[in-house]
């Protein structure tokens, strides 16, 4: 990897813990219905809300819906389903889920020490399917760059997203590396196009069945070590 010039992360996962946080934030969510609905309270849990907002994303395949809105629906659906839809309850459930959504995301120790360091060196962004953006979680100009999904209506694993950081930096797919937590969404795509790729495999279990040729790290502490040996 000796002609990098520019370093892509993943978020979600990669950079920052967004399970924790989304379940965080939907179980207060969950508190506010079981509030409002005691009666209800049985039918009302984190796993029943992520499976309809799965099941949303799921039908809006073929067409690019903005996760925002995805997220949206699935508040709008839950409350027709308990039969008490209102405006003003969903415009609540809208307002406290999206404010823990945030306050809850808790940056990766590795995180910001190795971009400080690897900035001296390249170019350093963000290319992410998700919507946690830098500034919303107390990142403000870490990154050099970033590239999200929801901007330009293309998510990984399409090949377009990746093209479009390529040309934006004016850069060759072999002076580009991309770290993500997916092999699906970050590093089979962009070996296809000649982008060198490395795994982070933060928790253990995510190491199963990972092909022999792909480069895996557990920290972003191994970055430098890959960067300078492979």
């Amino acid at each position: 990897m000796k002609n990098i010039k520019a370093i892509s992360f993943d978020g979600d996962g990669t950079l920052w813990d967004f399970e924790s946080a989304m379940r965080g934030a939907l179980l207060e969510v969950v508190l506010l219905l079981k509030t409002w609905f005691p009666d209800k309270a049985s039918i009302i849990s984190v796993e029943t809300l992520i499976e309809i907002r799965n099941e949303i994303a799921e039908r809006s395949k073929g067409r690019f819906l903005d996760l925002v809105k995805i997220r949206e629906e699935s508040f709008k659906e839950i409350l027709k389903m308990l039969g008490e839809y209102s405006n003003e309850h969903f415009e609540k459930i809208k307002k406290t889920y999206f404010d823990a959504r945030f306050r809850l995301v808790k940056i990766y120790s590795d995180t910001v020490p190795v971009i400080k360091v690897l900035k001296r060196k390249y170019i350093v962004g963000v290319m992410s399917n998700g919507n946690t953006y830098p500034e919303k979680i107390g990142l403000d100009g870490l990154f050099d760059f970033t590239l999200y999904a929801d901007d330009i209506g293309i998510s990984k694993p399409d090949k377009g997203i990746f093209l479009k950081l390529l040309k934006d930096l004016g850069l060759r797919p072999e002076e580009l590396l991309h770290v993500g937590d997916s092999l699906e969404n970050d590093i089979f795509p962009a070996l296809e196009l000649g982008i060198n790729a490395v795994l982070i495999t933060r928790e253990d279990n995510k190491s199963a069945s990972i092909p022999e040729h792909i480069v895996v790290i557990k920290s972003l502490l191994e970055l430098n070590y890959i960067l300078n040996t492979f």
